[in-house]
C-alpha cells in the first residue's frame, strides 16, 4: 500500500501592509498588535480607527485580517468585504477574501475573488497559485496545470508549485511527469519530506521498488519515526525480496508500538522464511496472545503446535 497524497501543498496568506493613506495613532498601534501576533488587541484598535473614519481601509482590512487570524472567518470576510466595497481595485482584500471563502468551503466564491484579484495584478505568483488549487478541488486539471506552469514562469525557486502541479499529474496518471516535478521540488529543497513521500509514491506505482524504498529511507532520515512510512518501507522490502530488512524495519516499528500484535504477526513470518523458526514463532505466538487469532493459523501450518 501506498501514500497518495492528495494536493495537499502548502497555501501563504499574503499580509500586504498596502499604501494606503488612512493613519491615525489608533491604526499604528493596531498594526503593531498584528505584527506583534496580538490579534485580539489589534482587532481592538482597527475598531478604534474605524470608529475615528468608517471608511479607513487600511483599517478594515487590518481588522479583517486579524479576525481570520483568530479562526473567525465569516467575520473577516465581512470585513474584507467593507474594504473592497471603498476600493473595488483592492487586489489583497480580493487576494485574502478568496483564501477566506476557501477556508469555508465557499470554493466558487473563492474563485471569483482570485479571478478579480488575477485581473487586478497579473504577476502575483501566490494568486496563480490559490487558483490552481482551487481549479484542483473543482477537478480542472488542466486549468490547474496552467496555473502552475504561470507560477514556475513567475518565480522558478518555489518547490511548492513544483509539488502542486506532480500532485495533477499524479492524478492524471502521468507518472513520469510527476516524478520529473518532484525531483525539480526537491532540488530546490531537499528537507521538504512531502516531495519524497510523493516520489515515492509514483515509484511505487510504477514498479520501481527499489528507488521507491530510497525514498522512504530519506524521509526517515528526516523523521525517523514516522510510523506510516516504517510500515510502507518494511512491505517495500518484502516487494524487493530484503527480507532481513524488512525484519529490521518491523523491530523498529515494535519499538515504537509493542501493542500492535499484526506487527508481531508480519515480523513472525518473515523469520520463519528467513529460517530463524523459533524466533517467529515466538512472535506468532505474541500476536496470538495479544488477540490476533488469525496468528495461531500459522503456527499451527509453520510450527508445528496449536494455541496455549
Amino acid at each position: 500500500m501506498y501514500i497518495k497524497l492528495l494536493p495537499i501543498a502548502f497555501l501563504l496568506i499574503l499580509i500586504y501592509q498596502g499604501c494606503l493613506n488612512v493613519n491615525s495613532v489608533y491604526l499604528e498601534q493596531a498594526d503593531k498588535f498584528f505584527n506583534d501576533r496580538e490579534f485580539i488587541l489589534a482587532c481592538e484598535y482597527y475598531d478604534k480607527a474605524i470608529s475615528e473614519t468608517p471608511s479607513n481601509q487600511k483599517a478594515l482590512y487590518g481588522k479583517a485580517k486579524s479576525l481570520f487570524n483568530l479562526g473567525k472567518t465569516a467575520e473577516a470576510i465581512s470585513f474584507y468585504t467593507l474594504a473592497i466595497k471603498n476600493d473595488n481595485d483592492f487586489y489583497e482584500a480580493y487576494y485574502n477574501r478568496a483564501y477566506a471563502y476557501f477556508e469555508v468551503n465557499q470554493i466558487d466564491s473563492a474563485l471569483i475573488d482570485i479571478n478579480r484579484a488575477i485581473e487586478l495584478t497579473d504577476t502575483l505568483s501566490d494568486a496563480f497559485f490559490l487558483r490552481a488549487y482551487l481549479e484542483s478541488l473543482s477537478g480542472n486539471y488542466e486549468k490547474a496545470i496552467n496555473d502552475y506552469n504561470k507560477c514556475i514562469s513567475l518565480d522558478s525557486t518555489d518547490s511548492r508549485f513544483y509539488i502542486n502541479r506532480g500532485n495533477i499529474k499524479s492524478a492524471t496518471s502521468n507518472n513520469s511527469g510527476a516524478i520529473e516535478d518532484y525531483t525539480k521540488a526537491i532540488l530546490i529543497d531537499s528537507t521538504n519530506i512531502n516531495s519524497y513521500l510523493s516520489r515515492a509514491n509514483e515509484f511505487g506505482i510504477i514498479g520501481n521498488y527499489f528507488l521507491s524504498a530510497n525514498d522512504y529511507e530519506k524521509v526517515l532520515s528526516l523523521n525517523p519515526q514516522n510510523i506510516e512510512v516504517l510500515k510502507i518501507l518494511g512491505e517495500t522490502k518484502i516487494k524487493l525480496d530484503d527480507l532481513l530488512g524488512a525484519e529490521k524495519i518491523y523491530t523498529e516499528i515494535i519499538k515504537l508500538t509493542p501493542e500492535n500484535a499484526k506487527l508481531f504477526y508480519s515480523r513472525g513470518l518473515i523469520k520463519i522464511q528467513l529460517g530463524k523458526k523459533t524466533e517467529g514463532c515466538n512472535d506468532l505466538q505474541t500476536a496470538g496472545k495479544m488477540g490476533l487469532f488469525e496468528a495461531y493459523e500459522q503456527i499451527q501450518k509453520n510450527c508445528g503446535k496449536g494455541k496455549k
